[in-house]
């Protein structure tokens, strides 16, 4: 009964594609953030363990700040 994997799925060229992509990437070059991140989650499981919904929302200010880090990291590369 307990999710395992969270799998997104896109129509081909979807915008959101390169917006993932781009985190992703970041996250592969930035080890900091990949901690943080980490942490942030763990902290949010221990607080609502059952409840999908405020983990989700509990991630979405980190999400938005990283993903913002990214497309900035991505114009300078």
């Amino acid at each position: 009964g307990k999710r395992l994997v969270h799998l997104q799925v896109f129509q081909e060229e979807h915008p959101d594609i390169d917006r993932h992509l781009s985190f992703l990437k970041y996250m592969l070059e930035h080890p900091e953030d990949v901690k943080a991140y980490s942490e942030l989650k763990k902290e949010l499981v221990t607080k609502a363990p059952d409840d999908m919904e405020k983990y989700s929302w509990g991630k979405d200010d980190f999400v938005k700040a990283t993903q913002l880090k990214a497309f900035l990291w991505r114009m300078r590369s």
